[in-house]
């Protein structure tokens, strides 16, 4: 049973809208007081802190560009995240999958004895996601 790329799209926009608000609540309660020690310490020595004048309009292109760059990251993972359920749960001989997300491909380790070939195919054709071009 796979759920669809509606129900992830769903599930993806629901997490950043909670975080987001839940990130701006805690802020207004003054709970940064709260904050372990050792995470103020970590975050005051990779911080640099570089004034920028620009307005929020000035700002907006590059945080778009940052904004759908972390969005393609995140769906990426999600889907591979899907994939390689189907293959755990599809697949008898599944050892491993490696994504490569910047070429949009799939690494499948499988035992060879256990499952075949098509059958992995078949795994991941069931995701909304599909083998388009195998490469050996």
């Amino acid at each position: 049973m796979s759920y669809g790329w509606k129900v992830t799209v769903i599930y993806i926009l629901s997490g950043i809208v909670i975080g987001v608000i839940g990130g701006i609540v805690l802020d207004k309660m003054g709970m940064s007081a709260h904050i372990a020690e050792w995470l103020k310490q970590l975050h005051s020595k990779t911080e640099k802190t570089i004034e920028d004048k620009r307005s929020l309009k000035q700002k907006f292109p590059e945080i778009h560009k940052e904004a759908l760059s972390t969005l393609k990251k995140f769906t990426q993972s999600c889907c591979t995240g899907i994939v390689e359920y189907s293959l755990k749960k599809n697949v008898k001989g599944f050892i491993k999958a490696v994504s490569n997300t910047k070429k949009g491909q799939i690494t499948v380790w499988y035992d060879s004895t256990k499952s075949t070939n098509k059958e992995v195919k078949e795994a991941i054709n069931k995701t909304p996601y599909k083998v388009i071009k195998e490469i050996k």
